[in-house]
């Protein structure tokens, strides 16, 4: 807000495949899916409207995911690699 630069919500679908749990640590993969939304105008908040400015990017952050994870296929993670290593519990999936 102290920039008056737009803010661009981007949401990535996918980024679970990377991310070890637990560990501050990204390992290499991919990221299925990356939904970059509309600039958005700060000038219409005030530093006041802080909250307000974050329920609303993670209003859109939230629907974009939605959408995002809706293009999923069943069982799509078993045929990365890099996810099986990170999620080898993920191999006796039924789907």
């Amino acid at each position: 807000m102290r920039t008056n630069v737009p803010l661009v919500p981007i949401s990535l679908d996918g980024s679970y495949r990377v991310i070890v749990p637990t560990e501050l640590r990204v390992n290499p993969g991919v990221i299925l899916r990356v939904k970059i939304d509309r600039p958005m105008d700060l000038s219409q908040y005030t530093k006041a409207e802080k909250q307000r400015l974050i329920d609303d990017v993670f209003q859109i952050m939230n629907r974009n995911l939605e959408d995002l994870r809706g293009r999923r296929k069943p069982g799509e993670e078993r045929l990365d690699a890099v996810f099986r290593w990170i999620h080898p519990e993920s191999l006796n999936l039924t789907n």
